[in-house]
Formats: structure tokens, C-alpha cells, sequence
């Protein structure tokens, strides 16, 4: 968590600790459910200016220049690469989202043992 200066994965879900008081939830529960809510607007942010997304979004606005619109095969022809797009996006906000696009690897526990 970012509290603790902690780098490796996390899970956005968030399940609040059992307490017995309204002390318990403003102490423990709260602080927690912030921090994932400051993570997750850091990420957002980091997605909005990224260079890759950027450049990938302007390439889709433009569009491929179909010149008739009412022929579907022709639309298709011309709008096939940019799905190619579609994915690219797709990949780079997974990437941003775990941690990749800083560095971040992550070991697959369950494949050592």
C-alpha cells in the first residue's frame, strides 16, 4: 500500500477488517479504503498521459479515411488495422494498471511450487 511505501502487487479489492467499535473502522477501515481510492486516481492519471495511449487514441480518432461509407466490406477493409489499436490500449492499461510500464515483475507462486 502506498502508506507503507509498498511496490508489489496489490488487489483493489477491499475488505474491511472486523472491529468492534466506530474506533476500529475510522482507524483501520477507512485509512485502507482511501488509499485504495489515491492509488486508483494515480493509475488514472498515469493512463491519461501515457505517450502509448495518446498516440494510439489520435491514430483511432483519425480514422482510416473510408471514402464510401455505405459499402460495409470497404469499411471494414480500412478499419481492420485499427482494431489492432483496440488491443493496444487494452494492453497498455493492463500494463499500467500491475505495474509493468515501471518495471514491476511479478513471479507466479503456484508455477514453483
Amino acid at each position: 500500500m502506498r502508506a507503507h511505501e509498498y511496490n508489489g502487487p496489490f488487489n483493489l479489492d477491499y475488505k474491511p477488517a472486523r472491529t468492534t467499535s466506530n474506533y476500529g473502522v475510522f482507524r483501520v477501515s477507512f485509512p485502507s479504503a482511501v488509499d485504495r481510492f489515491i492509488t486508483l486516481w494515480q493509475i488514472a492519471g498515469e493512463a491519461i498521459a501515457d505517450p502509448i495511449i495518446n498516440q494510439a487514441t489520435r491514430a483511432l480518432e483519425s480514422g482510416a479515411g473510408v471514402t464510401d461509407v455505405n459499402n460495409p466490406d470497404a469499411v471494414f477493409e480500412a478499419n481492420k488495422e485499427l482494431w489492432t489499436l483496440h488491443e493496444l490500449i487494452a494492453h497498455r492499461l493492463i500494463q499500467i494498471l500491475v505495474g509493468q510500464h515501471r518495471g514491476r515483475i511479478f513471479v507466479d507462486l503456484k508455477a514453483r511450487s
